[in-house]
């Protein structure tokens, strides 16, 4: 009798040291096991108690919620979460875990499951389709095929997210679902949109990377719809945009857009709009109407000239993103408090200028800038060459070159010289011209790029010649684009890795940038496929 009750003492003793019992406590230990925990990007002291872990919820001494999404997390899916059989959500998404998604049917209380952008394989729809309590599923953006889009038995399903799934249609199946309002089915190959009408009650809706041409008619039903994403596409014809009244946010990012589709000016509601990665050279009066606007991408573009003023007189904007276009001059004192200039033509004296004016602005963002034009010289072997710019040392700038774009040639000089040139020397070069100003009312950290300068051989080769073939990338690192110079060389493909190997993104050999803005950042591995085998490259999104 007391070594019963003696044993009884030292349970409750034991599991009281936590607020979760010892055998929820050491599956979320195997689960920081399995997954390479220490390596995470928010990792666990195990040490302390449950409560203290990175996305762990914990309700009445039990784990309702675990969300560790971005976290790093590898290897294939945690078996010990099925230990975890109290769980409501559960988001694994964004993670570099891989293999076959296995059966989730243990977990029966499950209301949310989230194991988007992953690289799982195998029939995603094995995983899930007996949880028919899930109100959002999302599992989007991995490498896997779905054998069924029958939602019907989920009834209280309110998000979906079937995104890179191989879908060539809206699934009718949606049309039962009377709370649904989120639905994702981005990058898939859908051509037929006639049941998009039957999804009346509709908020939130994402379109982007299905190679539409022509907005669907069918979206003029969705009366109700507040976000809408049609990035990635080549839409020619937004008619169907004058009926989405109630709309709120709207991205056209990326669709080789010439001018600002005219149709935007009746969607008073928008409080976002993103135009960024287009080809607008101007037309921005059409956006006067949007009294409501608060954030604006307009990045990405080919504006020229001075700010278009017209953009400052919005009467709720709050932040605008010009960054990378080729806009130059002074800058207006009545810019909103978010603004990013970056990647256009301003000098260090106007920017200067305008910090004197305006010292307390927090979200101003002006650096880098790039100036000169891109420019070829020919030298030929054994004769000198010389690489120039136009800022001086005299203005305080501080000069670094770069070879191949990237590569830090160490030399930190005005002009970049060269006595006698090697094969080696042919090459693509470009220099950082940086000006540092600590001020009693401002303080300027502020990097000048020059255009790249490509150093060629003299003699004219045949492109035969390996000798006479430039690749390389720039900028690295880069918070958004990669741009890729090429010459010579016969492109078939390029291939985007994390560096755990899994597949991000794979475009043709004609591409000549990669858009690697929404990824998060970390190191890549970009793998160029010629047709004399492979060559790769190290990049560091920002």
């Amino acid at each position: 009798m007391k070594k019963t009750l003696l044993f009884l003492l030292i349970t409750i003793f034991t599991n009281a040291q936590w607020s979760i019992s010892t055998s929820e406590r050491n599956a979320l230990i195997s689960i920081y096991n399995q997954s390479n925990g220490a390596q995470w990007s928010q990792t666990w002291d195990l040490t302390k108690d449950p409560y203290y872990w990175h996305g762990v919820k914990i309700s009445n001494g039990i784990v309702i919620e675990l969300n560790l999404s971005g976290n790093l997390l590898e290897g294939n899916f945690p078996a010990s979460i099925f230990s975890l059989t109290n769980l409501k959500k559960l988001d694994l998404s964004s993670n570099r875990l891989s293999g076959i998604t296995p059966d989730l049917s243990p977990l029966s209380n499950l209301t949310s499951i989230n194991l988007s952008n992953n690289n799982f394989t195998g029939d995603i729809w094995k995983s899930f389709s007996t949880l028919t309590n899930l109100e959002e599923i999302y599992v989007g953006n991995n490498n896997c095929t779905i054998s069924s889009t029958d939602f019907s038995g989920f009834i209280n399903l309110k998000s979906l997210d079937i995104s890179k799934l191989n879908i060539v249609e809206i699934p009718q199946s949606l049309s039962t679902l009377q709370n649904l309002t989120s639905l994702n089915i981005s990058e898939n190959k859908i051509s037929n949109y006639s049941n998009l009408n039957l999804l009346s009650k509709l908020q939130e809706l994402n379109l982007s990377g299905n190679s539409i041409t022509s907005l669907p008619n069918e979206i003029s039903s969705l009366k109700s719809l507040k976000t809408l994403n049609l990035s990635n596409n080549s839409i020619t014809n937004f008619s169907s945009l004058n009926s989405l009244s109630s709309l709120e946010w709207l991205s056209l990012e990326n669709n080789s857009l010439a001018n600002i589709p005219s149709e935007i000016s009746s969607l008073q509601n928008l409080i976002h709009l993103n135009l960024g990665r287009n080809n607008i050279t101007g037309g921005v009066n059409i956006l006067l109407p949007l009294e409501n606007l608060e954030q604006l991408w307009l990045n990405h573009n080919k504006l020229k000239g001075n700010i278009p003023s017209q953009l400052l007189t919005l009467p709720k904007i709050m932040s605008i993103s010009i960054q990378s276009n080729e806009l130059e001059g002074s800058i207006p004192n009545n810019i909103p408090p978010i603004f990013n200039i970056s990647n256009n033509k301003f000098t260090k004296t106007e920017i200067e200028d305008y910090l004197k004016n305006n010292s307390a602005t927090t979200d101003f963002v002006y650096s880098p800038q790039r100036y000169d034009s891109q420019k070829t010289i020919k030298a030929a072997l054994n004769s000198s060459a010389s690489l120039d710019q136009d800022l001086s040392s005299s203005e305080g700038y501080q000069f670094t070159w770069f070879k191949t774009l990237d590569k830090n040639t160490n030399i930190n000089t005005e002009t970049y010289s060269i006595n006698s040139v090697k094969e080696t020397d042919f090459d693509v070069y470009t220099c950082e011209a940086l000006f540092i100003k600590n001020d009693t009312l401002y303080n300027i950290y502020f990097s000048d790029y020059r255009e790249p300068i490509s150093l060629e051989n003299a003699i004219t080769l045949s492109t035969e010649d390996p000798k006479n073939r430039i690749l390389a990338i720039y900028p690295n690192p880069t918070k958004d684009y990669i741009n890729i110079t090429n010459k010579n060389y016969k492109i078939e493909s390029f291939s985007l890795y994390d560096i755990g190997g899994r597949l991000i993104k794979t475009t043709s050999g004609k591409e000549s940038k990669i858009n690697i803005g929404s990824l998060p950042s970390a190191t890549y591995i970009l793998n160029i496929k010629t047709s004399e085998g492979f060559q790769s490259f190290k990049i560091i999104k920002k």
